[in-house]
C-alpha cells in the first residue's frame, strides 16, 4: 500500500498528510516570521538612534573643548593688551654708556657661538660607502621620482615601439630611460656589494635611503617591478587598446602585447611559470648598474 503524501510547511518544514492543514499552518508560520523580522528591524532602528546619539554626544563634547580653548585664548590676549596699555609701562631711555656695553655683549654672544659652532665634530661616517650615499646623494632621486621619470619617457609614441617587446626586454627599457641621463649620485637604489649572496645596498623610500641586505634587497627592487612598473605598462598599454596601430595588429599579436607585460608570452609546452627567472635577471641588472663608484 502506498504512503500517504505528504505536505511540507515552506517556512518550518513541518509535515502535513493534508494539504488544507497546511495551508493553515502556513499563514501562522508566515505571521511568525513577519513578527520576527519586524522586531529584528526594530531592533536595529534601536541601536543605529543609539549610535547616532551617542556621536552627537561626542560632537557636542568636541565642540565645548574647541569653545573653551578660544575663551583661554581671548583672555590671554585681553591681558597682554592691558599690560601694554598701561601708564606704568614707560619707555627705557638707553644712554650712549648702556649703548655700548649692550653692543659688547651682543658682540660676546656672537663670538662665542662661532666658536661653539667651530667646534663642534665633523660627522664621521663608518665607511666610505655611507658617506657617498648620506653626503654626495643627498640630492638623489626617490624610487617615486624615479617612477615619474619613467612614465614621462615613455611617451604613447615611444610605447608603440616597445609594444612588441618580450617581457625581459620590455622592462629592460623602460629601466635604462629611467637612468638615462641621470648621475651616480642622483640613482634612487645605491649598491654597495653585488657579491652573490651578500648583496647589499640602500634605496631611498620617501626623502631618505635605507640599508637593506641579500632577500630583503631583492624583494624590495622585485616589488618595484612587479608592482609600481607593472601598473605603470598596464595603463599605458590601456590607451593603446584604443589606437588604430592596435587594432592594425593581428589577434595573435594583440594578445602579445598584454601577455608581454605579464610575463606570459613564452610559457613553455608544459605551462610552467617563468616569469620568476625574468624578474631575478632584470633585478640583478639594476643592482649591478647602480653599484657605488668609491
Amino acid at each position: 500500500m502506498d504512503s500517504p503524501t505528504n505536505f511540507s510547511c515552506q517556512y518550518c518544514e513541518k509535515n502535513f498528510t493534508n494539504k488544507q492543514n497546511k495551508k493553515r499552518h502556513e499563514k501562522i508560520c508566515t505571521q511568525r516570521e513577519n513578527t520576527l523580522q519586524e522586531n529584528i528591524l526594530t531592533q536595529q532602528i534601536e541601536f543605529y538612534k543609539e549610535q547616532l546619539k551617542q556621536q552627537e554626544e561626542q560632537y557636542k563634547e568636541q565642540l565645548k573643548q574647541k569653545d573653551e580653548q578660544l575663551k583661554q585664548k581671548d583672555d590671554l590676549i585681553k591681558e597682554l593688551i592691558e599690560k601694554v596699555s598701561a601708564p606704568s609701562c614707560q619707555v627705557i631711555q638707553t644712554t650712549p654708556v648702556k649703548m655700548k656695553q649692550i653692543y659688547d655683549l651682543s658682540m660676546n654672544f656672537t663670538t662665542q657661538n662661532k666658536i661653539v659652532e667651530e667646534q663642534q665634530p665633523e660627522v664621521v661616517y663608518k665607511n666610505k660607502y655611507d658617506k657617498w650615499v648620506y653626503v654626495d646623494c643627498k640630492d638623489a632621486l626617490s624610487l617615486v621620482d624615479f617612477l615619474k621619470r619613467i612614465d614621462k619617457a615613455i611617451t604613447d609614441e615611444v610605447y608603440d615601439t616597445i609594444t612588441m617587446k618580450s617581457y625581459y626586454h620590455k622592462y629592460l627599457y623602460i629601466i635604462k630611460e629611467g637612468f638615462k641621463d641621470l648621475e651616480k649620485n642622483q640613482f634612487p637604489i645605491q649598491i654597495k656589494q653585488n657579491v652573490n649572496g651578500k648583496e647589499e645596498g640602500y634605496i631611498k623610500i620617501n626623502d631618505k635611503f635605507e640599508k637593506f641586505y641579500r632577500t630583503d634587497l631583492f624583494e624590495k627592487i622585485t616589488k618595484f617591478i612587479k608592482g609600481k612598473m607593472m601598473n605603470l605598462l598596464n595603463s599605458k598599454q590601456s590607451r593603446y587598446m584604443n589606437t588604430e596601430e592596435y587594432n592594425k595588429l593581428q589577434d595573435v599579436d594583440q594578445t602579445y602585447t598584454t601577455a608581454s607585460i605579464q610575463g606570459f608570452e613564452d610559457l613553455d609546452p608544459t605551462g610552467k611559470d617563468t616569469r620568476e627567472k625574468k624578474i631575478i635577471k632584470l633585478v640583478k641588472y639594476m643592482i649591478d648598474f647602480c653599484m657605488i663608484p668609491v
